[in-house]
């Protein structure tokens, strides 16, 4: 049986793996595991133009508060380093808290960018 290959996007191979790269150094460097990074909003859609990066991010809870907003601070710094400036929105879950309707639409329409063995 033939299985399909990954979903497309509006990212280049390289915008992906920048990606990846950026958001792994900026958790490592916390001392954080990163579980599953994923794309969603309009660079999901192959017929639509222009939009920003919408990222999720899922990570390991950790013993100790994280401050989210000083992270996807530091995240949007580390890609803007590495893709140019860009307009990047990021939901932060660490699988503790309720995302409500707006975390079933993003589980709803994400598309898988990178996930942890």
């Amino acid at each position: 049986m033939l299985h399909p290959g990954p979903t497309p996007v509006r990212l280049t191979q390289e915008e992906k793996s920048l990606i990846r790269d950026g958001i792994e150094k900026v958790f490592k460097n916390l001392g954080v595991s990163c579980e599953e990074i994923s794309l969603f909003g309009s660079r999901t859609q192959m017929n639509a133009k222009g939009g920003d990066i919408d990222l999720y991010i899922r990570f390991k809870p950790t013993s100790k508060p994280l401050d989210e907003w000083g992270l996807k601070a530091k995240i949007k710094i580390a890609l803007n380093d590495l893709l140019g400036e860009q307009k990047i929105d990021i939901v932060l879950d660490d699988m503790q808290k309720d995302l409500g309707a707006f975390g079933k639409l993003i589980q709803n329409q994400k598309v898988e960018l990178w996930k942890k063995n």
